[in-house]
């Protein structure tokens, strides 16, 4: 499956995740105006409303030789072909026809495997900040003076030398 980072056009009928929320499993637009979209995540019986200008949605669509689940039957199918008519994509497989509106409600990709293999993956800038803060908070918890950092105290030096010795001292 291919999670597509472009220009975002809202048609009734298309496919779209939620990046904070992919619990809520695949969305599709009810309805989408100049600058509000409006998506309804049926599997769970939620509906929600975005700015067009800053959704938290990523496009779905799957490629050939992948598998989904959909139609009247909700039968799984390999994807033999991928057509787009007016915005809205429909899945070939072995003469059967879907379209992505009948596609199942219930695919959700929120194991990180599955986020993985769908190119659900946050940008690289985002990844170097969560690293940066995990090494901030690493040499933090490694300080020898943690129990000072976040009090409301003036670090004063001749404050943490006495501190220092007297902490270093038997009872």
């Amino acid at each position: 499956m291919a999670v597509l980072e472009m220009r975002k056009v809202f048609i009734p009928g298309q496919r779209w995740l939620s990046e904070p929320e992919p619990e809520l499993g695949l969305g599709m637009v009810l309805s989408a105006t100049e600058h509000q979209v409006t998506v309804v995540f049926r599997a769970t019986g939620v509906t929600r409303q975005y700015s067009i200008e800053h959704a938290p949605l990523k496009r779905v669509l799957f490629r050939v030789g992948e598998a989904i689940r959909g139609g009247e039957q909700e039968q799984e199918l390999k994807v033999t072909e991928v057509t787009e008519q007016a915005g809205i994509v429909t899945y070939h497989s072995n003469g059967t026809a879907i379209p992505e509106t009948l596609l199942s409600d219930q695919m959700v990709f929120n194991t990180p495997r599955e986020r993985l293999l769908a190119g659900h993956v946050s940008p690289s800038e985002t990844f170097d900040l969560r690293y940066r803060s995990v090494q901030l908070q690493f040499e933090a918890r490694r300080s020898p003076v943690r129990g000072f950092i976040g009090g409301r105290i003036g670090l004063i030096p001749h404050q943490l030398y006495i501190a220092s010795e007297v902490t270093s001292r038997q009872n």
